[in-house]
């Protein structure tokens, strides 16, 4: 892998993320040269306390480190929330958000993309059609004493995947979990994935102690070499350079200008990807035009259709006796046994320090609930399209998804005891927000506002999820029906037995709400006739209007995937490789 700087390349890469370098190696292994732009530098170039560790002593995302380097574009939401504006966390950095996620691997359910090919007519975007994508960028590693269905798993993909009961990090709450959740009416999935999400899974995560700890993008070009690939840090693409509405080059904002001779592939995602296309000339021509931007095509569709997994985080205390020495709470009370994990961590041997304190995903079906839902959206306005409607409406659809964390999430301080987190999750929300540059200097972030909890659905299914967690939490006893978990912190005095009231839902929505930080759909992959949402790329990911552009990462999809997104980006990348190079055939060179 050569670091120079080209001015030719067949093809240049904006945003060396998730998506970036999947298209970095296929097309470079294909012959073709390939030039990756990306804005941050690479992780291994900086220094911070514990750089290693991706979770810091209470479990959660190492975000200390990531706010000591500059690894994030640091962008707040443009409203408030709860009065406060929410923190939108995004990789700026070589591998981008595959550095900074929580490592979830989730592929999301069948009916999230038989919708999306529905949406676009193309079958191609099936479930079952993907599957081949999502195993050919996984390395799965079960625990080889489980018994599971081995076919619905790549193995010598980039990506190293270890389900959490394989990665020897020994939960003390595990089987209290594991109970409640099926006393609680959740079907046991194993290690899920499979395109029937419904039930309660065991988490795949994309951390690997034995393969270089976690397992972000750059895996596709470690240990990759070609002369005709070349990957430049701290490049921040300013606009895409147009002839004649072709696409033949982008300028830095520093002044450089770099051509390619076949096509630039914008992959910088959800929030960066439409901005650059709005600087280019491409959008909504009257905002355009507000900022003295040249129109290049009108496509209005651009920023548009801003969605995201809003959550709550759900805390309970856990009584003292059931706490053992494995909710990630002792590591902050009792040094010994941080120093123990420390250990294991650094000689590779697995232990709580490996990843996040998630073991379990549930996920559940509100329709019922969503009907009604959807009917007092109508009445304000709503302008569901058919088949989203069908979707939401449907048995088969998992709304909600309820994660089970053993620690306190973002704890105050001084605080002592253990804890467990659930957190509810809006799986599948029918909000939607916007992207908008607020001028035409492109260092200047854009405006972002996903606009979380908007539509009566979303909030409905928020209130369920609540309530479902609460279920789960109540049906965590021991052997001899005692309980396991005590009050819930933000009602104190208020134990699982007796739920929340409507007030207290109310209360969370108004106060709590946050992001999984999942960005996404603000470049969606629709018919051109499509009205809701507005079209930006067809199912080639190929930008209307102009030739030699197209965009690949999250921003393409359409409507919400029930899933974390990183394993869906990879498997979008993975797909449209194939067709960059159904168009430039193996070994052809400019």
């Amino acid at each position: 892998m050569d670091n120079s700087f080209p001015t030719v390349s067949d093809f240049i890469i904006v945003g060396g993320g998730t998506a970036g370098l999947v298209l970095a190696r296929r097309l470079s292994e294909a012959g073709h040269s390939v030039h990756v732009l990306e804005a941050g530098p690479r992780i291994e170039s900086l220094s911070a306390e514990d750089p290693a560790i991706p979770f810091d002593k209470t479990g959660q995302l190492n975000l200390k480190a990531a706010i000591s380097m500059p690894i994030d574009w640091r962008d707040l939401s443009a409203a408030e929330y709860g009065n406060r504006r929410i923190f939108m966390p995004a990789g700026k950095v070589l591998g981008g958000s595959s550095n900074l996620n929580l490592a979830i691997w989730t592929r999301g359910d069948a009916v999230d993309y038989d919708l999306i090919a529905n949406i676009n007519n193309d079958p191609s975007w099936k479930f079952e059609s993907m599957k081949k994508y999502f195993k050919k960028s996984e390395n799965f590693h079960p625990d080889s004493s489980k018994s599971f269905d081995g076919e619905n798993y790549g193995y010598d993909g980039p990506i190293h995947v270890v389900p959490v009961d394989a990665s020897r990090r020994g939960y003390s709450l595990s089987d209290y979990s594991h109970s409640a959740y099926e006393a609680a009416g959740f079907k046991y999935n194993g290690y899920g994935n499979d395109g029937n999400t419904l039930g309660f899974n065991t988490l795949g995560q994309t951390i690997d102690s034995m393969n270089g700890g976690r397992q972000s993008s750059t895996k596709y070009i470690e240990n990759f070499g070609p002369a005709n690939l070349h990957v430049s840090e701290l490049q921040m693409v300013a606009s895409i350079i147009f002839e004649d509405k072709k696409a033949i080059g982008v300028k830095t904002v520093g002044g450089v200008t770099y051509k390619a001779g076949k096509e630039v592939l914008l992959c910088a995602g959800g929030l960066r990807s439409p901005a650059i296309l709005q600087h280019s000339g491409i959008g909504d021509e009257s905002h355009l035009k507000q900022h003295g931007i040249s129109i290049v095509h009108h496509l209005p569709g651009v920023g548009r259709n801003l969605w995201d997994h809003p959550l709550i985080f759900l805390k309970w205390s856990v009584q003292e006796k059931y706490a053992g020495t494995t909710t990630l709470d002792k590591l902050r009370s009792d040094r010994k046994i941080m120093v123990e994990e420390l250990t294991k961590y650094n000689q590779k041997q697995g232990g709580l320090l490996e990843g996040p304190s998630l073991e379990f995903s549930g996920w559940k079906n509100y329709a019922q609930a969503c009907r009604q839902a959807v009917v007092l959206d109508d009445e304000s306005g709503g302008t569901l399209s058919r088949p989203i409607r069908d979707y939401i409406w449907s048995d088969r659809t998992p709304h909600a998804q309820l994660l089970m964390s053993y620690v306190y999430a973002s704890p105050p301080e001084n605080i002592t005891g253990s804890y467990i987190t659930l957190l509810g999750i809006v799986a599948t929300p029918t909000s939607r927000g916007y992207v908008k540059i607020i001028s035409n200097d492109p260092s200047a972030p854009p405006e972002c506002d996903p606009k979380w909890l908007s539509t009566q659905v979303d909030r409905t299914i928020m209130k369920e999820a609540m309530k479902t967690a609460n279920a789960i939490v109540a049906k965590m006893v021991d052997e001899d029906g005692s309980p396991v978990i005590g009050p819930e912190v933000d009602f104190a005095g208020t134990p699982p037995a007796l739920g929340f009231g409507e007030e207290d839902l109310e209360t969370k929505l108004r106060t709590s709400v946050g992001s999984i930080y999942h960005y996404a759909g603000t470049c969606a992959m629709a018919p051109l006739d499509s009205t809701g949402p507005l079209p930006v790329v067809d199912t080639d990911c190929k930008v209307y209007g102009v030739q030699g552009l197209r965009v690949v990462d999250a921003s393409v999809f359409p409507v919400p995937i029930s899933a974390n997104t990183q394993a869906p980006v990879y498997a979008l990348a993975e797909k449209i490789a194939d067709a960059i190079l159904k168009d430039y055939p193996l070994g052809a060179h400019s």
